[in-house]
């Protein structure tokens, strides 16, 4: 056995898992274990030309008691809309509004899917894109 084939002491060994269903006439796929690797959860969303990421990371620090620190970020990439930043600094800037309300519908729904007593800070980050 070779010695990249010895998996290292604390690191994920994750395999790819892939399901595919129908909505209607839409063909949906959703992907697991190819990106984000370090994230502690991560899917990919196709359907048709478009694809969205997300990923989910957790704290294994302090824990505050009564209260979960639940952060969720939503973002549209320019590049995906065949948009090419033409600034100096090439970054994608401020969320704008649509962003952050989709960012609320995303935390709503999922906040009550904790179990009670679970209070490690938790990420959740969104990103829609297109192939």
């Amino acid at each position: 056995m070779a010695d990249s084939d010895i998996p290292v002491t604390g690191t994920k060994v994750l395999e790819t898992f892939s399901e595919e269903f129908e909505i209607g006439s839409r063909k949906i796929t959703l992907e697991t274990g190819k990106i984000a690797r370090f994230a502690n959860g991560s899917v990919i969303l196709t359907m048709e030309e478009t694809k969205a990421l997300s990923t989910v990371a957790s704290s294994k620090g302090e824990v505050v008691p009564d209260f979960l620190p639940l952060t969720v970020d939503y973002q549209e990439k320019q590049s995906a809309q065949g948009v090419i930043l033409t600034t100096y600094t090439r970054r994608e800037g401020a969320p704008k509004e649509c962003e952050l309300l989709c960012g609320r519908l995303i935390d709503r729904p999922i906040r009550p899917l904790f179990p009670p007593g679970f209070y490690p800070e938790v990420q959740v980050s969104c990103s829609g894109g297109s192939s």
